[in-house]
């Protein structure tokens, strides 16, 4: 075997290697965030009951970085209706988006983690049983808050089987069952 082909070989052999190692230690800056050890402060929203939705925000800042969370939940067949993050969040502007909804009449409280993790994994529950989609990056966005655990055993009493908005909104979110057949459930 010719001396060049075997020190082709071996190059070959030694990059995919550190490629792997590379893929291995990368990853998500969220994933990273949610890994690091820090504080998270969260947030939510007062008058589940009345109002029909809730809206949780969570901040970290830890490792050198920091994020938020936002997670919209709504009473009726949807559920988890919205999750995302942002990254590099300062604590500053994150207490802005708290006062920003205090201003237009959402009145805000501080949360625990676990009570968010309990509406949330409610959220997702009540949403599946329901057949509605869920929010794209829902699995990375409960990160920040450690995850929800079991939510299929999730406590989803305080929801509600009623939506109140316009039907196309529905169509879209629906994927367990056809739209026709949905409406004719009791």
């Amino acid at each position: 075997m010719p001396k060049a082909n075997k020190k082709q070989r071996h190059q070959a052999k030694r990059k995919a290697k550190q490629k792997a190692t590379q893929r291995r230690e990368s990853g998500s800056p969220i994933k990273r965030l949610a890994a690091a050890r820090g504080e998270v402060v969260c947030w939510m929203s007062e008058g589940f009951g009345v109002l029909g939705q809730m809206q949780a925000f969570v901040y970290k800042r830890a490792g050198g970085t920091s994020g938020m969370a936002c997670f919209l939940i709504d009473r009726g067949v949807v559920g988890l209706k919205d999750a995302w993050t942002r990254m590099n969040v300062g604590q500053r502007e994150f207490q802005e988006m708290i006062e920003l909804s205090a201003s237009r009449g959402i009145r805000m409280r501080r949360a625990a983690v676990d009570e968010v993790q309990r509406w949330v994994a409610a959220g997702i529950r009540w949403a599946s049983e329901n057949g509605m989609r869920l929010p794209k990056d829902m699995a990375k966005t409960t990160l920040l808050i450690g995850g929800v655990g079991d939510w299929e055993a999730a406590d989803v009493s305080a929801f509600a089987k009623e939506f109140a908005g316009h039907p196309d909104d529905l169509r879209q979110r629906l994927i367990g069952e056809p739209f026709e057949s949905y409406i004719r459930r009791g």
